[in-house]
């Protein structure tokens, strides 16, 4: 039986330190296929946001292989997808029932995160830390391996 996992919220804890994680990000290469990306992410957000703290994640929208994530075309058809999904799943919720919803759109081992306007129905790139577009020269992705926090 494995030992226990870290605890997401820990002083210097990523998802990175979660053995099954590391694995599966060690073993994915350029052409690993797109259900690949599947348990990766779904195993980071799933550590991430953990149901024992009310959190729900629908991983829906296809993830290509890790050969595309330098496409910009890719991203583009990706983010479209995401802003229908959200589009579809909350559409214009009353004032008094509006709560963050955030959109994350994963190529390959490449990451964007993206806040839901119910107002426009629109999705906004969005980014945890304000000082990551600073320090990374205005690139709009996360990497799995390189940014984890």
């Amino acid at each position: 039986m494995a030992g226990q996992a870290p605890q997401p919220g820990q002083t210097g804890v990523t998802y990175l330190d979660v053995r099954a994680i590391t694995i599966e990000l060690r073993d994915m290469k350029p052409t690993s296929s797109e259900s690949h990306s599947y348990g990766l992410w779904d195993g980071i957000l799933n550590w991430t946001f953990p149901i024992s703290e009310d959190y729900i994640t629908r991983p829906n929208t296809s993830m290509p292989s890790a050969s595309g994530e330098y496409s910009g075309s890719i991203w583009d058809e990706g983010a479209e997808q995401l802003r229908k999904y959200l589009r579809a799943q909350h559409g214009c919720r009353p004032v008094n029932k509006r709560t963050p919803v955030y959109g994350i759109l994963a190529v390959g081992r490449r990451v964007r995160f993206f806040l839901y306007d119910d107002v426009t129905k629109d999705i906004q790139g969005w980014q945890p830390d304000t000082t990551f577009e600073e320090s990374h020269g205005g690139q709009q992705f996360y990497h799995v391996k390189h940014d984890a926090t």
